[in-house]
């Protein structure tokens, strides 16, 4: 998610999701963090629902943990589309921006 501001000046990250949503193009990554843990989940899943059907379990995986390797996740991702428009990947705790990789 894009850094959230409040100067009249600055980018709001909800007001840019929100928007993506609305207009139907979307980035190819967003970063949800912060300390409203209500509003990032509640984002994270108004993404999903815009972008592929949670049940759609050829194109849609969930990486929860630091077990999460980021080779898996880049195998799935780079692998095309099955039926679909796009593969998502949702990873959370994964303890990647922890540490720097080559794989993602």
């Amino acid at each position: 998610m894009a850094e959230r501001k409040t100067s009249k000046n600055k980018i709001n990250g909800m007001d840019i999701i929100s928007n993506h949503i609305k207009t139907g193009e979307f980035s190819r990554v967003y970063l949800l963090h912060g300390d409203e843990t209500y509003l990032m989940r509640q984002y994270r899943d108004m993404l999903i629902d815009a972008l592929i059907d949670k049940e759609d379990s050829m194109n849609f995986a969930s990486y929860k943990a630091e077990k999460t390797s980021p080779e898996e996740v880049a195998g799935f991702i780079q692998t095309m589309p099955f039926f679909g428009d796009r593969r998502v990947a949702l990873v959370e705790y994964s303890g990647f921006f922890e540490k720097t990789g080559k794989e993602l």
